[in-house]
């Protein structure tokens, strides 16, 4: 995360949540990149008789797992409503600044 043993420290759990995760995303990225290389070149050297589809970048992406059920939540237009007015007013819990002084 490239941070110094005193930012560390100063981090709330929320904030070093947050911190992880945008981690995990980018390592997320790099792996799927890499698979879209490594796809590639499979893709170019495979037999269309021993393997009729080709492999796709996530073969490649270790501990990948396909999701099984949707992400999305289907919402009703007042969830919508309120939804949209929290991402312009949202709670003074839910808003993390993070700073570098």
């Amino acid at each position: 995360m490239r941070l110094t043993d005193e930012d560390f420290g100063a981090l709330s759990l929320k904030s070093f949540q947050l911190l992880n995760d945008r981690l995990d995303a980018q390592r997320e990225h790099d792996f799927v990149c890499a698979g879209i290389v490594a796809s590639t070149v499979a893709n170019c050297h495979r037999d269309p008789d021993k393997r009729p589809t080709p492999y796709s970048p996530l073969d490649f992406v270790p501990g990948y797992k396909a999701p099984t059920q949707s992400v999305l939540t289907p919402l009703t237009p007042e969830e919508q409503v309120r939804a949209f007015e929290r991402l312009f007013n949202p709670p003074s819990q839910e808003v993390i600044r993070i700073t570098n002084e």
